[in-house]
């Protein structure tokens, strides 16, 4: 089954970091932050894609469907007509996202306004959820998770020496070490499925929630398409 269900992320996480409560205080709340964070990280690895299509009602600006989120999308193509052969896709030059009182945007064609008889369609990234994780990336999201969490585990311990006790400042600094690796190899793991022909080395997923969309809906016909 496509996608992460939370509660079931958090376990497999657990599963796959095995850290225990002396190690990570409050060890679910924390992998449910991680969550949201690698859902922002991944989002842009590996965005969703929308198409969102509608006819011409003979002016040159369109509202975005409230799936257009202002501060991740970004329009990939627009195509004007949808029929034609090979596809009429404009160049930048020929429309831009303009922002509406900076809070709604709108598609803004400069040539000329679209005629009532003209399909056009535009292609827009958008955010992905736990729930549109497809099947081939699901273990390399909870790696990902893993990752975050394996390097909140290694500061934790590379903070927690005691000078006065050098046994334990020496096996705290060998466990951070050991840690840092453990999350270095969830980290390739993920990396290697998601972002084969990018820099491996990159630092994983910073926590950031997640951001509702304050686009109204419009009245168009619109799929998602991969």
């Amino acid at each position: 089954m496509a996608g992460w269900i939370e509660s079931e992320l958090i376990t497999r996480v657990d599963q796959l970091v095995q850290a225990d409560d002396s190690q990570l205080k409050d060890k679910y709340s924390v992998i449910r932050s991680y969550a949201l964070g690698a859902v922002e990280r991944y989002s842009r690895d590996y965005p969703n894609f929308f198409q969102w299509v509608r006819m011409g009602d003979g002016t040159s600006r369109y509202d975005f469907p409230s799936d257009f989120q202002k501060d991740f999308s970004s329009v990939i193509s627009v195509e004007r007509p949808t029929d034609a052969v090979p596809p009429a896709t404009l160049t930048k030059k020929q429309f831009q996202v303009y922002p509406n009182d900076y809070t709604t945007y709108q598609l803004l064609f400069l040539e000329s306004a679209v005629p009532t008889t003209t399909e056009f369609a535009v292609v827009f990234t958008t955010r992905q959820t736990l729930a549109t994780v497809p099947d081939s990336h699901r273990e390399a999201f909870a790696a990902l998770v893993s990752a975050s969490l394996c390097d909140t585990v290694a500061a934790s311990l590379a903070n927690d020496q005691d000078s006065t006790i050098n046994a334990v400042s020496v096996d705290n600094t060998t466990s951070s070490s050991s840690w840092t690796e453990k999350g270095r190899a969830f980290w390739r793991q993920y990396a290697s499925v998601v972002l084969p022909r990018k820099n491996e080395n990159t630092k994983a997923a910073e926590v950031i929630t997640n951001v509702n969309s304050p686009f109204a809906e419009v009245s168009t016909r619109v799929f998602r398409k991969r």
